[in-house]
């Protein structure tokens, strides 16, 4: 989520560890947002193996939640994916708790992480899946499955793979579809570096290749892409550089053959380290990273050692070399990075000592030259963004009154097209085919209970979906939320012609 909420820790702590001998704030219900979802074959074969462990409620002070109702929800054009859930529960056991708590964890908890991207007869899903043992309530198997599956347009399942020549546990990143209908995808454990694959199936699912992270010298790998030479384009971090004489982070940029092998690989950074938000890949130019720099010498030097490490815009081209690097110690942060075919956008904040925050986007060409710089004073900026397909460009903000969210579209040549207010707070702006978007948003509703061993807090979820046309004027606006009083998250996939896509 992208709210700030602020516990002090020392409170929480004394909390729950007075909480057993507080009447009204530790119960027995361990499971409770689990008996409450409407998919009854889905919980059924969770096993309760939170005996032995309280839940605590706790005094959150109110999220100002106000329920929005459907507006013409018949309009929405969706396929739901006919994935059996009834002996599989997705498992996110990435933490370095003990395996009792991971367990315990993940089933007062559980996730629904699939991936999927679309083929020409139909669409991909992976999934990480553990066998829940019918048998017995707490008999989990360890291993962990890859699950790919194949439906057609309409979402009847067509083919099921399980793979387990390997422990998958981690999370899928998303899946690149290659023309011949393969596909790749990122598989990422942050706790253990050797389950890190970067996997290439075909269509049947039948693993093509398999290749370790590490082995092609990156400890992070933050996205991939394919480049008009159907080369593979990797890139990451790595603990190293090229001489490999000094230890720190530096930006890692790798090519593959679509064979798997590595045709090219380059260290970029200096004698400090380097950090990697965002990166996006336009064939146009190539690789654009948005990050962080420490260094005083290298690609992204800064001209005197920074207390914090500033931030940074780059380009490298499909030839790993580097077209243009902008560096910017005026303390500004930048929070997000757009690209189109001409220009890239970065959007960030100036903080203030007050709440309020300056506005700021920057545009750059294609040879990395400023065009234009923004600011607006007296808001709150809401992170998100993105470039619509007639060009414009959208980005969604907080007003003075922090509970009021406006979107702004501005066209190429910086002119305020039209301003939307009241809208929703959006964790995507997602632009569809007709010149319109679609704002996703996931909304806290209110907090579920959660074992007592918990830092964070969890909330009850819900996917809210509003499509606006090509005028920029609503639709249709649609809420998913199968799973009553529970903080898993529905899954709700949109795709650039406005389909939706779930597993309801």
């Amino acid at each position: 989520m992208k709210k700030n909420k602020m516990i002090i820790i020392s409170v929480l702590i004394s909390v729950m560890l007075s909480a057993c001998s507080q009447p009204g704030i530790v119960t027995n219900q361990h499971n409770k947002q689990n008996e409450n979802k409407s998919d009854s074959s889905f919980n059924k074969e969770i096993p309760n193996i939170n005996k032995g462990f309280s839940t605590i409620v706790l005094d959150i002070p109110d999220n100002n939640y106000v329920k929005l109702k459907d507006i013409s929800p018949h309009k929405v054009p969706e396929i739901n994916l006919q994935i059996d859930k009834n002996i599989n529960i997705n498992l996110d056991n990435n933490n370095n708790t003990s395996n009792s708590l991971n367990n315990s964890l993940v089933n007062m908890n559980p996730q629904i992480y699939y991936k999927v991207s679309k083929l020409s007869d139909g669409f991909v899903c992976a999934s990480i899946e553990s066998i829940i043992k019918k048998d017995t309530e707490t008999n989990i198997e360890d291993k962990k499955m890859l699950v790919i599956r194949r439906f057609d347009f309409d979402g009847k399942l067509l083919m099921k793979k399980v793979i387990k020549d390997a422990n998958y546990e981690g999370r899928l990143n998303s899946i690149v579809s290659l023309d011949n209908d393969d596909f790749i995808f990122y598989m990422n454990n942050y706790f253990e570096k050797d389950k890190n694959f970067l996997i290439k199936c075909n269509k049947q699912g039948k693993v093509i290749w398999k290749k370790q992270i590490s082995t092609l010298g990156f400890d992070k790998l933050n996205d991939y892409f394919i480049n008009d030479k159907n080369e593979i384009m990797l890139t990451g971090l790595s603990y190293n550089n090229e001489d490999k004489t000094e230890e720190q982070w530096n930006i890692l940029v790798a090519k593959l053959n679509m064979k798997g092998n590595i045709i090219k690989q380059k260290y970029f950074g200096g004698s400090d380290y380097e950090y990697i938000d965002e990166v996006k890949y336009n064939p146009n130019y190539g690789i654009v990273i948005l990050g962080r720099t420490s260094s005083i010498d290298g690609d992204f030097g800064v001209s005197e050692k920074p207390e914090m490490p500033v931030d940074f815009v780059a380009c490298i081209n499909d030839d790993m070399n580097l077209k243009w690097v902008n560096i910017d110690e005026k303390n500004i942060n930048y929070e997000k990075l757009l690209l189109s075919d001409d220009e890239i956008i970065i959007l960030g904040c100036i903080r203030f000592t007050s709440n309020l925050s300056k506005v700021h986007y920057i545009k750059y060409n294609k040879a990395g030259q400023m065009t234009y710089e923004s600011n607006e004073h007296n808001t709150t900026m809401y992170y998100n963004g993105n470039i619509l397909n007639n060009g414009n460009f959208i980005f969604g903000k907080k007003s003075k009154n922090e509970n009021k969210y406006e979107l702004m579209i501005y066209d190429k040549n910086n002119k305020l097209v039209k301003r939307i207010d009241n809208a929703i707070d959006c964790n995507e702006i997602i632009p569809t085919t007709d010149g319109g978007f679609i704002i996703k948003a996931i909304r806290e509703i209110d907090t579920v209970p959660q074992p007592v061993y918990i830092s964070s807090i969890w909330y009850d979820i819900e996917v809210v979906l509003v499509k606006f046309d090509e005028n920029y004027n609503m639709q249709w606006r649609k809420t998913y939320d199968k799973y009553k009083k529970s903080a898993t998250i529905d899954f709700v996939e949109v795709l650039e012609d406005a389909t939706v896509i779930t597993d309801n």
